[in-house]
Order: C-alpha cells, then structure tokens, then sequence
C-alpha cells in the first residue's frame, strides 16, 4: 500500500515552483530573502516599455476601430501585469509574512490526524488547480505564439499573436511582420510564467484561508465534546487552554484574512476593472462588425 505523502512536503513542493519561476526573474517578492536586483529592475522596464508601446499604438490606430480595440485589450492586460509587478516589488513584507502564515497553518495542523486530513484535502484540490490553470494558460500562450505561422503560410495574411506592434514598423511588409511577430513572441517568454506563478499564489493564500476555517471547525467541535464531557468540573482546566487557543487561532485567521485584503484589495480591484473593460470593448466591436 502506497504511504501518503506528507501534506506539508506537497505544499512545500507546490510553493517551490512558483518561488524558483519568479526567482528566475528577479520578482519573488513571495521569498524571504528577496532583494531588488538588476534583473528585477530590467524586467519592470521591459514592463513599462510594452505599456508606452501600446499607448503609442492607441495614438497610431485612433482611425481604426478594430486595431484600436485590440490594442486596448491588450493593453488592460498590460495593466494587470504592472499590478502585480507592483505587488512583488514595492511590498518587501508582506507577501513574505502571508506564505510564512500559510505554513505556520501546516505545521501546526499536521500533529493532528483529523486535521492532517483536511489540509491532504486542500493540498490535492490546491496541486489539481495549480496544474490545470497552469497548462490551460500555458497551452493558450502556445497556440497564440504559434498559430500565426501556418495562417501565413497558408493564406499569405500576416496576423499577429496580440495587438501590441512596434511604432513606425509596417506591420503590413515582409521585414515588419517578421519584426514584430519575434518581439511579441519575446514578451511571451517571461509575461506568462510570471502572470502564472503569481497566480498560483493567490490560489495558495485562498486555499489557506479555507484549511484554517475547517481546522477552526475542528478545535471548535473538540472543545464542544469537551464542555459537554465536563459533568464534574474536572475538565474546567483543559477546557479554559482549549478555549483560549481556540480565540488566538480565530484571531491569527482574521490577521491573515485582513493582510491578505490590505495588499491585494486594489490590484483585485484593477484586475476585475480590466477584464470588465475587455469584455465590454469586444462586444462593442463585435456590434460594429455585425451592424456593418
């Protein structure tokens, strides 16, 4: 019979991941020795210039409803990214103190068995939603990049992976589209990893969030048989340290809930505001099309 491994291993293996994808990049604010480095700084210009080179495509295609709209998708997805960014860079604290909270909860709920088996519970769902949305978006990315190629091949049109393209490069010419096609491409080798891993995390911190209000569940319901068992008074002091952990565990959770809110409410905020705004300006195009 197979020996079930360690919820707090697998977590540890889930987080691992995720730490080394943004490590590689210079913005795992999430780890505890995280330093802003030249890396980090080359990846928020390279941030930055997409976003100036949208904008300036906003300006190019003002005339051109349909390049201007792809251009303005394309650029609220470019706002959610310097969200992010944002939040691995600038807040050196918090995000550590939130993934140190996270496995405060797993080793602590792991010495005891029934709630060992609501964090395997949470862990499987946790590895089963890191690896779909993971290969979902990744398997998106890869068709985007690549589907233009035998479109061209094919038919001759020149179709690009998104709407963002180079100023004062024809799009339109050989030598332009090749130009364009490869700098969309090289954004697409270290936007999506990083939009992924970051992901991942928020799943983590929520998954967290509801392991301990299941294991509060639990330490309730001991201390409930407990009060009832005490038909003497010979359990008034166990009960009184039950009760009190249970009040600082209830206490910790509303900590973690409320720094999750303080450091996520706004880029929560922008990124609901950006995919609103997406899909409002496809329908709106797409009105255009079929009224045409």
């Amino acid at each position: 019979m197979a020996v079930k491994e360690n919820p707090y291993e697998s977590f540890e293996r889930i987080l691992y991941w995720q730490h080394l994808v943004l490590k590689v990049m210079g913005v795992d604010g999430f780890g505890p020795n995280f330093r802003r480095s030249a890396l980090t700084y080359f990846i928020v210009f390279l941030a930055n210039l997409f976003f100036v080179i949208s904008l300036i495509d906003l300006v190019l295609f003002r005339q051109d409803v349909f390049n201007f709209t792809f251009v303005a998708v394309t650029i609220f997805y470019a706002l959610i990214g310097l969200g992010r960014l944002a939040v691995l860079v600038r807040h050196l604290v918090a995000p550590t103190v939130l993934v140190q909270s996270m496995k405060t909860v797993y080793q602590d709920a792991v010495r005891d068995p029934m709630e060992t088996v609501v964090l395997q519970k949470y862990t499987n769902q946790l590895r089963q939603c890191v690896i779909f949305y993971t290969v979902i978006f990744m398997g998106g990315v890869v068709l985007t990049a690549l589907l233009p190629l035998p479109i061209y091949w094919w038919s001759g049109d020149k179709i690009l992976p998104f709407g963002v393209v180079l100023p004062f490069v024809d799009p339109e010419s050989s030598d332009g589209y090749q130009l364009n096609y490869m700098y969309q491409v090289s954004c697409m080798l270290w936007t999506p990893p990083g939009l992924i891993a970051s992901q991942n995390f928020y799943f983590a911190l929520s998954f967290a969030i509801g392991i301990q209000y299941d294991v509060l569940v639990l330490k309730l319901k001991a201390l409930d048989k407990l009060i009832v068992d005490n038909v003497d008074g010979s359990l008034n002091s166990e009960i009184r340290i039950k009760l009190i952990k249970v009040v600082r565990y209830q206490q910790r959770l509303v900590q973690f809930i409320s720094n999750l809110e303080d450091l996520y409410s706004y880029q929560t905020f922008l990124e609901v505001a950006c995919n609103a705004m997406q899909i409002v300006m496809t329908l709106f195009v797409l009105h255009i099309v079929r009224s045409m």
